[in-house]
């Protein structure tokens, strides 16, 4: 963090290319499989980095927009890659040759970012005096005594965002995504070609999806509470009893959709919260790393939802994402704490007077609405 997000980012490509280069070398199994580690780390690692980029430099306004941008071309990559895979498997050295194209990209965005990203290195001490907060009068005694005197505001909203994108993934990878090929090759006899045509039209559905609603642009709260009921919807049409092909398929795509849709207007809601120059790459790593637990966790689950497929039974995974889904609804009705917070359509002035403890039942109708904070300049919230 003290070094700044340039070095953070170059740095975890370099590890890339390390990788790549051990790769190639055709390394003893010891050392394979670190470096198997490590060429994995980029992905994992680079959405905190990046998220918390994102919030310090990226006006408000534009911040969900990005956030979708930057996953669909995430998506193509992870579109093209199996492709290219594919296409050298025919060829001799086919595992080498992947990884020297692997090292070539690598060194390529390790130099791109170098070059691009500014050079300033703030500390989280100089974030939090940084003008540009949603309600840049907030003091640092109200900031901090919310909820009590060891209780900060940030600290609350954290858990209750890495809460509810946790239990979303429990519910999805337990009951859908990492239930699926096991499912319908149990059941139905699927072969690998319909399993992969399956992904590939989910890689292109999270594509359209991403651009879609990076033009469209509507509000945030309303984007987090789509993919919310997406989930829900995912798991009750993949596992609701009897098994059915299309249901199964259909499971899979709104799954892949509500991925897609979640973690940006999430991301961009969290930095409004919180303040955007408030956001550390610490904070949004933490963030980052609840859906990763969760989808560790419902990986762990979902044997048991294969067992159970074609039962009511396995209907019980999809009690986490339940659960979230009406913490949502409960707090957009009657909550205030959180979403209160992103308040559609209050003035300076309106920003000035309000907490965080404040009511939202007066700012629903304005955040359903479509409007959007008010700011007084590209660096306010």
């Amino acid at each position: 963090e003290c070094k700044g997000k340039r070095v953070v980012y170059c740095s975890i490509c370099f590890a890339g290319i390390i990788a790549a280069v051990a790769f190639a070398a055709s390394p003893p199994a010891a050392v394979f499989a670190l470096a198997w580690a490590t060429i994995n780390l980029p992905p994992a690692a680079m959405r905190g980095v990046r998220q918390a980029f994102f919030a310090n430099t990226v006006p408000i306004r534009e911040l969900t927009r990005a956030g979708q941008l930057a996953s669909s071309v995430g998506v193509i990559g992870g579109f093209v890659g199996p492709v290219t895979s594919a296409l050298l498997a025919g060829t001799s050295n086919a595992f080498v040759s992947g990884a020297c194209i692997a090292m070539v990209i690598f060194a390529l965005c390790t130099i791109s970012l170098w070059v691009c990203l500014p050079r300033s290195a703030g500390s989280a001490d100089e974030l939090d005096n940084s003008p540009g907060a949603v309600c840049p009068q907030w003091t640092s005694d109200r900031y901090d005594s919310f909820g009590g005197e060891n209780r900060k505001f940030r600290d609350y909203v954290l858990v209750c965002f890495c809460t509810i994108a946790t239990l979303l993934e429990v519910s999805l990878n337990a009951g859908v995504m990492s239930a699926f090929q096991p499912v319908v090759v149990e059941h139905f006899g699927w072969q690998s070609s319909a399993i992969a045509k399956v992904n590939s039209a989910g890689a292109l559905l999270s594509i359209a999806i991403s651009l879609v609603v990076a033009q469209l642009r509507p509000p945030e709260c309303l984007q987090a509470m789509a993919a919310a009921g997406c989930y829900l919807a995912a798991v009750l049409a993949f596992l609701t009893p009897p098994l059915a092909e299309w249901r199964l398929v259909l499971g899979v795509m709104l799954g892949i959709s509500a991925q897609i849709m979640l973690y940006a207007p999430l991301e961009a809601i969290f930095a409004q919260l919180i303040g955007r120059t408030r956001v550390t790459t610490q904070l949004a790593t933490v963030l980052s790393l609840a859906p990763a637990v969760g989808t560790a966790f419902g990986t762990f689950l979902a044997p048991y939802c294969v067992a159970w497929a074609g039962s009511p039974a396995a209907l019980v995974a999809a009690t986490p994402a339940f659960v979230a889904v009406t913490a949502m609804m409960l707090e957009l009705a009657f909550g205030g704490r959180i979403l209160g917070g992103v308040s559609g359509g209050l003035s300076n002035a309106a920003a000035a007077e309000a907490t965080p403890t404040g009511p939202l039942a007066q700012r629903l109708l304005a955040t359903v609405t479509g409007e959007r904070v008010a700011e007084g300049t590209d660096e306010g919230g």
